[in-house]
């Protein structure tokens, strides 16, 4: 399993390059304060949860998975190398963000209260990134990467239209996070990857039935 991590790691060597670089401009705007710290966060995740799709892309391409599956492994290697993966990316991520949130918070000072609302943005979008992995995955491996795509999209805005009209409703008051214990709400927010991240238990189970029923 180990080897087929590494094979999507060596086969996306020029995309960690140019996401890199993305990663890297992203965090001087942010320094420069055109994009705000916590947006640079967001945008980090979304690209980072980007690069199994990238993934899949290129193993349809070269018909890698009727290959793969003649391995003693089989199909629970193939399921369980890309799920470990999209982890390694989403910690990289993580550790990526948190590191340019520390840096520039501590470069242009302001205080616990920006720190805590990056901090809040870093574990929501993480959060985000893993859930979309939980839907898109088997999704992935159910229809292809290209037929799955548009489901990502859904996937990615129904949360945040539902959010929006539930505040145009005032069914959701976001104001009265204000008055809510710094720890609790930063402990609230810490709850969103642990639950995407538990999410992963049985959306693994649905990309390994996928797999064992699919014929190529």
């Amino acid at each position: 399993m180990t080897g087929l991590i590494l094979k999507d790691m060596l086969i996306l060597r020029k995309t960690f390059r140019s996401y890199g670089i993305f990663l890297v401009l992203y965090a001087a705007m942010a320094l420069a304060g055109i994009f705000p710290v916590g947006a640079m966060a967001s945008v980090t995740q979304i690209i980072i949860m980007m690069l199994p799709m990238s993934a899949f892309a290129i193993d349809e391409h070269a018909k890698w998975d009727r290959y793969a599956l003649t391995f003693p492994a089989g199909r629970r290697a193939v399921v369980g190398a890309r799920y470990l993966f999209a982890l390694v990316m989403a910690a990289f991520g993580a550790l990526f963000s948190l590191a340019a949130i520390l840096l520039l918070s501590a470069i242009q000072g302001g205080g616990w209260g920006p720190l805590l609302d990056n901090l809040a943005s870093l574990l929501v979008s993480l959060g985000m990134g893993l859930v979309i992995c939980d839907f898109l995955l088997p999704l992935c491996f159910k229809l292809g990467v290209e037929r799955a795509r548009p489901y990502m999209y859904l996937i990615v805005f129904a949360p945040v239209v539902v959010m929006f009209l539930l505040m145009q409703m005032e069914v959701i008051d976001l104001s009265a996070m204000n008055a809510m214990d710094p720890a609790l709400l930063m402990a609230c927010f810490a709850a969103v990857p642990l639950l995407a991240l538990l999410g992963m238990a049985p959306s693994w189970l649905a990309s390994l039935r996928i797999m064992e029923k699919k014929e190529f």
